[in-house]
């Protein structure tokens, strides 16, 4: 029984060095691919939208109500919630409920 066992455990050890051989090969190979797609998608003016990459906006977090600008709380916060803030006013007062 002992036998089957050390045949597993070895059969293992292979499988983990595959694995580790193959994330070498894909490493040292990655960016070679990269740039060619890259080259390709620059040659015919290739858009992310062509290629079903949007760029999700956020849900808005936060708004004014008086002229109906919005903020999804993320990233760089807007002019007009700095403004508002630095008149007194809370993030809080701007929520959407």
């Amino acid at each position: 029984m002992n036998n089957e066992n050390d045949e597993l455990l070895e059969l293992d050890e292979q499988m983990k060095g595959m694995q580790e051989r193959r994330n070498v090969i894909v490493a040292e190979r990655k960016q070679g691919v990269i740039d060619k797609i890259k080259e390709q998608i620059f040659s015919y003016n290739i858009t992310a939208e062509e290629l079903g990459i949007t760029k999700d906006k956020l849900p808005a977090k936060y708004r004014n109500e008086e002229t109906g600008d919005e903020w999804s709380g993320k990233g760089i916060m807007p002019k007009w919630v700095k403004e508002a803030l630095a008149t007194g006013k809370s993030l809080d007062d701007f929520l959407i409920s």
